[in-house]
């Protein structure tokens, strides 16, 4: 149950998480209907990390329902893997705006 209460905690930090960073910067416009484009990808974000919360979620409900210690393990590990690689591409999103950031100031200048 322990780890039941963990992983909706963490699912509820992904969450959160990913609403704060839909959110733009403070000083920033959020784009009007004549550019869609911050739109769409704001869109496609929700979209990933929607279905990456469902199929955590499926694995949850695999690990409560498994009857034995070594397929629960193997569960438990897919769910951990699961995390990484969405960590990981979080990760990689802030740095490429964080880069894009940079490379408009060096232009500003």
């Amino acid at each position: 149950m322990k780890t039941v209460a963990n992983t909706l905690a963490f699912l509820v930090f992904c969450l959160a998480s990913g609403w704060l960073e839909a959110a733009p910067p403070s000083g920033t416009q959020i784009p009007e209907n004549g550019d869609k484009s911050g739109g769409k990808m704001m869109e496609e974000r929700l979209r990933q990390q929607q279905d990456h919360l469902l199929k955590l979620h499926d694995v949850m409900h695999q690990i409560m329902n498994a009857r034995d210690d070594a397929e629960r393990e193997r569960l438990k590990e897919e769910q951990r893997k699961l995390m990484r690689e969405n960590l990981r591409l979080h990760q990689q999103q802030i740095r490429s705006r964080r880069e894009g950031r940079s490379e408009a100031e060096k232009e500003d200048l």
